[in-house]
């Protein structure tokens, strides 16, 4: 069985969280981010399909099965609203810098 798409709301270190997910085998298909400019760099750096700035259009991607939610606390709600209207399933980060403590 294939893992599911991939969409992610990256922080402030999008290559970390996407080398990670690919390194567990998850196709990332779709990263979001906050500026255009910060969409061509992602998209080139990561040789990513598909980066946009509006999340409406990730959440939509027919390739993207789970949101992975990393992005600024700001952004979570309009998210997780989002995701959850197109019936995708979600992740949010946790909220500690250390695992052991979340």
């Amino acid at each position: 069985m294939a893992l599911p798409g991939v969409g992610v709301f990256p922080g402030e270190n999008p290559e970390f969280i996407v080398r990670l997910l690919r390194e567990a085998g998850f196709p990332v298909k779709a990263v979001w981010a906050q500026t255009k400019k910060q969409a061509i760099e992602i998209k080139e750096k990561l040789n990513l399909p598909y980066v946009t700035t509006f999340i409406r259009e990730l959440v939509l991607n027919t390739e993207v099965d789970l949101v992975i939610i990393d992005s600024p606390p700001p952004t979570h709600q309009q998210i997780c609203a989002n995701a959850l209207g197109g019936n995708r399933k979600t992740c949010s980060v946790y909220a500690s810098r250390r695992a052991e403590y979340a």
